[in-house]
């Protein structure tokens, strides 16, 4: 189900590519990326899907990005409560309110909306396509039970408030993240062609009748390269904050109750006890000796637990699709000017690469790029780049 409902917008992504790669020597891939993946969250989240040039889903990505850096610049006011005084924060936080109260203004549109077609919608199907459907499905069905217990439980978890705060969280943790990925992958492929030369054999032997999200999955290659990205660029650095609900003691640390709890995950995805050179960009770390793809204890790219991410498997069916599309159809590079550049990224509340341009050339016209077996094999031993510079 969710290849047929994406299928329209990776087609659209594609042709962007396609494109973009015929009227510009070079091209940056964010913004295709950003509205295909936007749409794809917005579908399942809201059931709606904009048009590239609309001017509501262009406000909503401009709030997105500058939002985030503020938030990642504004974040030592979660440790120093006090900075929250200081001017340039004030207007940081007076930003962020503002875009809270426009957006979920939008939202409130839109759920208006849904609530004035649910009749007819249920007349129609009784099945929602969509997260928002599926909330007013339940509160409704809460108000009307008969059940005491679940008519008062609609005015604490099925508020307007909570339904608002689902929508943000969803949408922008969901489009955030995956994009964050998506460039960063984009980027290691084209810093080191090896890898890519290789994840390509491996996606030509998929017959074009079958290049679909069950065969993906069973590309161990893609799969490393993927994980490989994650656990080297963690775009959530710092994790996703959590709180103790009660007092309780790890390894003889007593953690408060409402305690903020910070995982650190860059540090498990970089920590030298754990991972042999953590610098290096090398996927084989996440194959066995048999090839097959096999996934360490200490590698979270979605944390752990109980309380990890809910949208892992969206996610992960995302990333292996476009990752795959892109790389059997197109041979990509960095410009010229974007030849030597730094990995290091720019930090907000994600972690995302540094502006670069690529040049992709459609496979139909390099025939002879990859050739059977013996492209790059690069899996089992690390190709050593200047590690310390970042740079190939």
């Amino acid at each position: 189900f969710f290849f047929l409902f994406s299928f329209f917008f990776f087609f659209f992504f594609l042709q962007s590519f396609r494109d973009d790669s015929k009227k510009h020597s070079s091209f940056d891939p964010h913004h295709a990326l950003q509205h295909t993946l936007g749409n794809i969250i917005n579908d399942l989240v809201f059931g709606v899907k904009y048009a590239r040039d609309d001017v509501t889903w262009k406000y909503l990505l401009q709030l997105q990005e500058k939002g985030l850096k503020l938030m990642g610049v504004s974040g030592a006011v979660n440790f120093l409560p006090w900075l929250r005084f200081l001017p340039w924060n004030l207007r940081s936080i007076r930003f962020l309110l503002d875009g809270k109260a426009r957006t979920h203004e939008i939202y409130n549109s839109l759920i208006k909306k849904r609530e004035q077609t649910w009749e007819q919608r249920k007349a129609v199907s009784d099945e929602s396509f969509n997260i928002l459907d599926h909330f007013i499905d339940e509160r409704m069905r809460r108000e009307d039970s008969d059940i005491a217990e679940e008519r008062l439980s609609t005015d604490i978890y099925y508020t307007q408030e909570q339904l608002l705060h689902l929508l943000a969280d969803l949408f922008g943790a969901g489009l955030d993240t995956t994009l964050a990925t998506m460039r960063w992958f984009l980027l290691y492929m084209c810093k080191y062609q090896e890898v890519q030369e290789q994840l390509r054999a491996e996606l030509l032997k998929i017959p074009d009748c079958d290049f679909d999200l069950e065969h993906l999955e069973q590309c161990h290659f893609l799969r490393a390269c993927i994980s490989e990205t994650q656990r080297i660029r963690s775009v959530v650095p710092l994790g996703i904050p959590h709180g103790a609900v009660e007092d309780f003691t790890i390894q003889g640390c007593l953690i408060p109750k409402n305690c903020m709890i910070i995982p650190l995950q860059w540090a498990v995805h970089m920590s030298r006890l754990k991972w042999i050179e953590p610098e290096l960009y090398w996927p084989g770390r996440f194959l066995d000796d048999n090839d097959q793809y096999c996934q360490p204890a200490d590698f979270i790219p979605f944390q752990t637990g109980k309380r990890m991410c809910p949208g892992e498997e969206l996610a992960r069916m995302m990333l292996f699709l476009y990752a795959g599309y892109i790389i059997r159809g197109f041979y990509i590079r960095l410009s010229q000017e974007h030849e030597i550049m730094s990995l290091r990224g720019e930090n907000g509340i994600t972690l995302v690469p540094q502006y670069y341009e690529i040049v992709a050339t459609p496979m139909r016209n390099m025939k002879d790029l990859v050739k059977d077996d013996d492209v790059g094999m690069y899996k089992a031993v690390a190709v050593k780049k200047d590690i310390k510079s970042n740079t190939i």
